[in-house]
């Protein structure tokens, strides 16, 4: 008599599948096409896998940032776009949005000037201060 297990093998996680699982995580599969690519149950998948689906997106944003960045160094049209790249996705940068403007000094003229300086002449002066209340 032979005690001969039923069912299908145990699933052994390797680095390929680790990887693979990270990277299918990271660009938004869902973990039931991703146990389906692997031909193993989702438990089975979460059982094995939950640091690489936990970090999986992390990762390869990491790795994509990291190559975006190595582009930008250069000197070309390439650096220029992924600068661009860069700028409007994480700092809301775009070209289409209006300019800041300077606030311009209004221009007042002799009459507005002399009333201006009359009604705010206590507050650089304590003497003033005092007469006026």
């Amino acid at each position: 008599m032979t005690t001969e297990k039923k069912g299908r093998p145990a699933h052994l996680p390797d680095d390929s599948t680790r990887q693979a699982v990270e990277v299918l995580t990271g660009s938004g599969m869902t973990q039931d096409r991703i146990a389906a690519v692997l031909k193993i149950s989702e438990p089975t998948l979460r059982l094995h896998y939950t640091e690489e689906i936990k970090n999986g997106l992390a990762k390869v944003e990491a790795h994509f940032v990291n190559n975006l960045f190595r582009l930008s160094k250069g000197n070309g049209g390439v650096a220029l776009r992924a600068t661009q790249f860069f700028l409007q996705c994480r700092c809301g940068w775009s070209e289409y949005a209006p300019r800041p403007v300077e606030a311009k000094e209004e221009k007042l003229g002799k009459k507005e000037l002399a009333n201006r300086d009359a009604q705010t002449a206590h507050e650089d002066d304590p003497e003033w201060a005092d007469l006026i209340h």
